[in-house]
């Protein structure tokens, strides 16, 4: 009995740290720059930079969903140590952003992007 109790708390606690080590958007914030993305006719460049990460990480990734879109990812555009930032293009409105990261997740710019 007592090795399914440890086995339960060790399980418990890796769980709990790997929840702690993603950075997830608080859309909420940004929503003045998520529909001016969504009113964009050909999609929108979306900025997002992960910082307060410290130094030494790996580029990490970022998963997305925008509205009439499945959920996607993409990998870091830029890594200078304690930042990285990612650009995702889009149509729709977005839905949630989260990095595989710790730190915090924000939404520095939003464009129109052009027609191709």
């Amino acid at each position: 009995m007592r090795k399914y109790i440890a086995l339960g708390v060790v399980v418990l606690g890796l769980a709990s740290a790997s929840a702690a080590y993603a950075a997830t958007l608080d859309i909420g914030k940004f929503g003045d720059l998520t529909s001016q993305g969504a009113a964009c006719a050909h999609g929108a460049v979306y900025h997002f930079v992960n910082n307060q990460l410290g130094s030494g990480l790996p580029d990490g990734t970022i998963s997305f969903q925008f509205s009439g879109h499945s959920a996607s990812s993409a990998g870091a555009g830029f890594n200078n140590g304690p930042t990285q930032h990612f650009f995702v293009t889009s149509t729709g409105t977005l839905q949630w952003a989260s990095t595989d990261l710790p730190g915090k997740l924000v939404l520095s710019s939003v464009a129109c992007a052009k027609k191709k």
